[in-house]
């Protein structure tokens, strides 16, 4: 039940959100099951979502082009805190820009990783969204 509740609040972030979009999900959670819910914004616009744990895994159908791999790119921003996001990075190497980031129970920590998400997101981004402190909509300035 309560996954089911954070389900329905990280969906609300796709209302806010334009068609043909790059999502950057962050989660701060301890609950891994937290990392798979924004996947789902993906199923309502043309949104992609940078978190596709199917495509970089060897035995799923479904692979990232060569070079494009977003992990392979920003950085481990998809597992155990701290969560390392080199945005810069990724779009130099890909020509695309992120256009949203979205926390989920973010509280940084003040290693070199969370340091540069922290100024990565008070320079490039504006918060359009805070839903009760635990789901936070960051879209590009």
């Amino acid at each position: 039940k309560t996954l089911d509740n954070d389900a329905k609040q990280a969906m609300k972030i796709t209302s806010l959100m334009k068609e043909n979009s790059i999502l950057l999900p962050l989660n701060y959670s301890t609950n891994w099951m937290h990392s798979n819910l924004f996947n789902y914004t993906g199923t309502v616009k043309n949104i992609l979502v940078l978190d596709n744990y199917e495509a970089g895994m060897p035995h799923f159908p479904l692979e990232w082009k060569k070079g494009k791999n977003p992990v392979s790119i920003l950085g481990s921003f998809n597992g155990e805190v701290p969560l390392c996001a080199d945005v810069n990075k990724f779009e130099k190497v890909t020509n695309y820009k992120i256009n949203y980031i979205v926390t989920w129970n973010y509280n940084p920590l003040s290693d070199s990783c969370s340091l540069l998400i922290k100024e990565t997101l008070d320079s490039n981004y504006t918060l359009i969204l805070n839903d009760n402190d635990n789901l936070k909509l960051y879209s590009r300035k």
